[in-house]
């Protein structure tokens, strides 16, 4: 009898992997469309520091609201701990006027996006990305970066729970991200 449950183990192992293989094929196309969203939330998010898409006001209030505000808020750039949300959004008051003061364009352009789904509440994003940006006294730019995020998904939509981002030295050129 031994053998018979052997094999009827495998055979119930091999059917469940067959199962969730068909479901994560299944799938795919809301994995994608997960992605596209939480991509859009981080494109709207940088272009909080975008001096073309907006006012300082409102660049404060769409660099914020992205994010949950409890304890379990984190966030490191360029391997500097950003504090709680609020020692965070106290600097954005500081960070954004920057920003808008040294450059007149800045333009967050994607070059990869990979999605890890956590669960039905939980996602991770690494983006790659390039930022084109003109300064107040013309000089041109780019700067090559990364970013590791953590989405959760509340009663009002997926909000970043952790960041994880780094950029690279801004390179004076003329030449622009790639787009596409």
């Amino acid at each position: 009898m031994r053998p018979c449950l052997r094999w009827s183990t495998i055979l119930f192992l091999c059917l469940a992997g067959l199962e969730q293989l068909e479901a994560q094929q299944r799938h795919e196309p809301s994995a994608n469309a997960l992605r596209d969203t939480l991509v859009g939330i981080f494109l709207d998010f940088s272009a909080g520091w975008e001096p073309q898409s907006g006012t300082e006001a409102d660049a404060i209030a769409r660099g914020r609201k992205h994010f949950i505000t409890d304890s379990t808020f984190s966030m490191v750039i360029d391997a500097t701990y950003r504090g709680s949300f609020d020692q965070w959004a106290a600097r954005t008051a500081i960070s954004i006027p920057r920003t808008y003061r040294d450059y007149s364009e800045q333009r967050h352009h994607i070059a990869a996006a990979r999605l890890l789904p956590l669960s039905n509440r939980a996602a991770a994003l690494t983006i790659v990305y390039c930022v084109d940006f003109v300064k107040r006294d013309g000089s041109r730019g780019t700067a090559n970066s990364g970013a590791t995020l953590v989405f959760v998904r509340q009663a009002d939509g997926w909000k970043i729970a952790q960041y994880h981002g780094s950029h690279g030295p801004e390179v004076l050129t003329k030449v622009r991200c790639p787009t596409g």
